[in-house]
């Protein structure tokens, strides 16, 4: 269990990082793939996030997803 606005406020710092951004040319993300992101994020947020153990990422036009489990 943990306060809702600091898990907002942990995923609105990844969320800066990417958004607006060519993702092939952010610092550690190596090629854009979904399986590529899901880890970039799940890196960023373990620090902070300690207990996070899943990691999901969808493109609903597409129907492409990728599930990181640690």
């Amino acid at each position: 269990m943990m306060d809702l606005a600091f898990l907002r406020k942990e995923v609105e710092k990844v969320r800066e990082k990417l958004d607006h951004h060519f993702l092939d040319e952010v610092a550690g993300l190596g090629p854009a793939t979904l399986e590529n992101l899901c880890t970039f994020i799940y890196n960023d947020l373990k620090a902070s996030l300690p207990n996070i153990y899943r990691i999901t990422i969808e493109r609903p036009a597409s129907g492409d997803k990728c599930c990181l489990m640690v």
